[in-house]
C-alpha cells in the first residue's frame, strides 16, 4: 500500500542548479525549495537565528534571471539549518498561470 504524499501541491527542488536567494534589508538566504504555498531556505547554524517560529518574514525571492516576487509568510519551522515559511502574499505570483495555458499530456508511442 502506498503512502499517500503530504504535499498536495507540486514542489521546486533547486538542488544541482542556481537557487534563488530571498533577501531582506538585513539577511539573504538561498531558497531550497519553493511551492506556491510555501517555501524552504538555508540559515546559519553557527549564529543567532535570524527568524524563529512565528515570525512573520517579509522578502523578496530573486530569482537567477532577474526576476523577483515580494513575498510574506509565517515562519513553521527552524532546525537543522534549514527554516520553512508559509506564504501568505506573494504565492499567486510564483503560481502563475502559463501564458499559453496549462500543458497538455505527453502521447507515448509514434504518431502516424
Amino acid at each position: 500500500m502506498t503512502t499517500p504524499s503530504r504535499r498536495h501541491l507540486p514542489r521546486l527542488s533547486f538542488a544541482g542548479r542556481v537557487a534563488p536567494r530571498l533577501e531582506t534589508p538585513g539577511h539573504s538566504w538561498q531558497v531550497l525549495d519553493l511551492s506556491p504555498e510555501g517555501l524552504r531556505f538555508r540559515v546559519a547554524v553557527d549564529e543567532p537565528p535570524a527568524v524563529t517560529i512565528g515570525d512573520v518574514l517579509r522578502a523578496t525571492i530573486r530569482f537567477p534571471a532577474d526576476r523577483s516576487v515580494e513575498i510574506e509568510g509565517r515562519v513553521l519551522r527552524v532546525s537543522g539549518g534549514e527554516a520553512a515559511v508559509r506564504l501568505e502574499q506573494g504565492h499567486d505570483r510564483i503560481a502563475a498561470p502559463l501564458p499559453m495555458g496549462p500543458a497538455s499530456p505527453r502521447r507515448p508511442g509514434l504518431r502516424w
